[in-house]
């Protein structure tokens, strides 16, 4: 059928006068016919092959059973015209694409990043994004609208799914070589080179150099900052650039240095905490690179991130081995210090690299470490639930963990407090993790305490006032 149409569509061309005069003149007489099928084919062959009056294309738009009948040619151009159609179009396809399975790609479970996210085949499998890049065309300004949408969503609902579909539609465009949108796009260099990293799950060194290169490159007041912090806040990209960055401290330690003496340390710090701040850089529109911060306090927060792991591993070295406890000597208990505690709470990029360095542990049953930090990660409840995809990943997790000691600590001393949190508790429910019936019930019964609460409550007003009244 559609092949049908092109054909008479290029038939009817043909026939068409050549002058511009001409053809506007048959436009003028055909248009007010269109609505009927028999003869809107002239009016709209002459929309698709002729530049028209955007008046044409409005009053197309305010007929949405005409602009549904209309070729995506035509539609495009429509949509350019008329912002709200546009919108109207595409934001069905953002409230699909965020209550689908495909946003489980994003999950953060590090370990696995390799497994479960080549970008390309991801992106070419997604329903959402093809046809977005579908509508989009060739139409430079329709690209536009679409992030300009995407900036606007992540800035009102901080949800970073909406930042890994910013960098998607960006390099959907890079996978199909339509250079016409994607080198429109500043940032489309920096997502090829995060693209990679994603893909080989690290930062190598030519890649740390190029991420350099761009970000220092970037002035004050830039608004180009604000894309990048949102390229670089994408999910995906952040658990390269965290696992990076963890890699880095390890480094730290083997070679017996401070992280302010590693490079990278720097720099994969102020991209953390770039994309850790997008939102609120692009809700207030100050948009700079984070400050170096080598001596400062981020890199001290680090250093103390980095005593801890060193202990972790001489506890670890004297219980696989025990003869190191000859040099060693007796350890002191494991234990979050309260300096480290104080340093996590205030630095977003070490509490980042901490919550991964749980993760990985849980990945590793280590269950010593847990058990340590499991306090700490309590009493910080609304600090770690600023961080969604760590949660997110415990709820992944949990079901996976072999050791029951572990599980145990998981479930019911991580997952039960932050199940407070609505959002938190959906998704308990749909991984199974909790009975939704039960929580029902749970709450049926907590209003029955409400009412005998309030009925006493009532009560004891009641026999206050007597008591005043015989006073």
């Amino acid at each position: 059928q559609e092949k049908k149409k092109k054909k008479s569509v290029v038939h009817l061309g043909d026939r068409l006068p050549k002058a511009t005069e001409e053809v506007l003149a048959l436009l003028t007489a055909s248009f007010p016919y269109i609505a009927f099928e028999e003869l809107q084919q002239i009016p709209i062959t002459i929309m698709e092959l002729f530049n028209v009056p955007a008046t044409y294309l409005l009053q197309l738009a305010t007929n949405n059973d005409l602009s549904h009948t209309c070729p995506l040619s035509i539609n495009q151009r429509i949509w350019e015209v008329h912002d709200d159609h546009f919108r109207r179009a595409v934001f069905p396809l953002l409230e699909e694409y965020l209550s689908s399975s495909e946003v489980s790609a994003f999950s953060p479970l590090w370990h696995e990043t390799q497994a479960k996210s080549q970008p390309k085949a991801r992106r070419r499998s997604s329903q959402t994004i093809q046809r977005l890049v579908e509508m989009v065309g060739q139409s430079s300004l329709l690209y536009g609208k679409i992030v300009h949408y995407l900036r606007t969503l992540y800035v009102s609902t901080k949800n970073p799914i909406f930042c890994a579909l910013r960098s998607d539609i960006l390099m959907a465009f890079h996978d199909i070589g339509l250079d016409a949108i994607y080198s429109t796009d500043t940032c489309h260099n920096i997502a090829w080179c995060l693209d990679a990293c994603i893909r080989d799950d690290k930062v190598d060194v030519r890649q740390i150099a190029e991420l350099r290169t761009y970000a220092l490159s970037l002035e004050a007041g830039d608004r180009v900052t604000g894309d990048l912090a949102m390229i670089v806040a994408n999910p995906l990209a952040m658990n390269v650039l965290t696992k990076a960055l963890y890699s880095s401290l390890e480094a730290c330690i083997e070679e017996k240095a401070l992280p302010s003496t590693n490079a990278d340390v720097d720099i994969l710090s102020r991209l953390i905490r770039l994309g850790l701040e997008s939102s609120m850089m692009l809700e207030r529109e100050s948009f700079k690179l984070p400050p170096s911060n080598l001596g400062g306090m981020m890199t001290r927060s680090l250093a103390a991130l980095t005593s801890f792991l060193v202990d972790v591993h001489l506890h670890e070295l004297v219980a696989q081995r025990p003869e190191a406890f000859e040099l060693i000597g007796e350890l002191p208990p494991l234990q979050l210090s309260k300096t480290l505690c104080l340093r996590l709470s205030n630095d977003l990029v070490a509490r980042k690299v901490f919550l991964y360095y749980l993760l990985s542990c849980i990945a590793e049953s280590k269950t010593f470490v847990i058990e340590v930090c499991t306090t700490y990660l309590q009493s910080s409840l609304n600090l770690v639930l600023g961080d969604l995809p760590f949660v997110q990943s415990l709820i992944e997790m949990v079901r996976g963990i072999q050791n029951h000691r572990l599980q145990s600590i998981v479930r019911h001393d991580l997952l039960s407090y932050y199940g407070a949190n609505p959002l938190i508790l959906e998704r308990m429910i749909k991984c199974g993790l909790v009975d939704e019936n039960t929580i029902s019930r749970d709450d049926d019964e907590i209003e029955d305490q409400d009412e005998e609460a309030m009925a006493t409550d009532d009560e004891g007003v009641h026999m206050h006032d007597a008591v005043n009244v015989v006073g």
